[in-house]
């Protein structure tokens, strides 16, 4: 808790994210909460780390004490801060952890890519084009130099098949596509951030369109 109450912190806190299990967020339509991976799973959000859980996992998996190499970006509180929150806790699980920080974002995507075959674990985020869960769940999962399943592409395609012909449909088949990822843990989703729009008290009636 207190870890993930780090990267929160250095986001910005509540008036600018909220904590997350999910890729989409709660505004978008297929949106069904769900945290598998924590003590009380059935609670639909994050409420505190079962290290029980992970460190069996740990133990069946054989990779204990293996080099975990992880890089970030120096000076963005939220890359940043996660990467110290995620080091630590996969050296409280036994492994030997190695950070690099990079000095900024284009060095950083520079790396992101041309390293991805020596590189376990690094940092992004996704901001919605338009809002359709087929964005973030094409955008996050498409093949990418750290997942590619043929099996999530072909089922992605059939999605938006669907999707052109039956909208409703499809939402419910993104929400199902998405609860697998999450549930296999492809991508560990942290925080939303929200989107703040700033008014004089004079104004009424406001409404907002994503």
């Amino acid at each position: 808790r207190v870890m993930r109450g780090v990267v929160y912190t250095g986001a910005g806190g509540n008036e600018v994210v909220q904590s997350t299990c999910q890729v989409l967020p709660p505004s978008s339509p297929g949106y069904r909460p769900f945290c598998p991976h924590t003590t009380r799973p059935n609670a639909g959000s994050w409420t505190a780390p079962d290290l029980t859980r992970a460190r069996e996992l740990v133990r069946r998996s054989g990779t204990r004490g293996m080099r975990v190499d992880l890089i970030t970006v120096r000076g963005n509180a939220l890359f940043a801060g996660a990467a110290t929150v995620v080091a630590e806790a996969l050296r409280q699980l036994g492994y030997r952890v190695s950070l690099r920080t990079y000095p900024d974002f284009g060095s950083y995507f520079s790396a992101y890519g041309s390293r991805a075959r020596s590189v376990e674990v690094a940092f992004n985020g996704w901001i919605q084009d338009y809002p359709a869960p087929s964005n973030f769940i094409t955008g996050v999962f498409a093949c990418n130099p750290y997942f590619c399943d043929p099996a999530v592409e072909a089922r992605t395609r059939r999605v938006l098949a669907v999707q052109a012909r039956e909208p409703e449909a499809a939402t419910e088949l993104w929400a199902r596509l998405e609860r697998d990822l999450v549930e296999r843990a492809v991508a560990i989703p942290l925080v939303n951030p929200k989107r703040i729009a700033f008014v004089s008290k004079r104004v009424g009636n406001f409404q907002q369109h994503p």
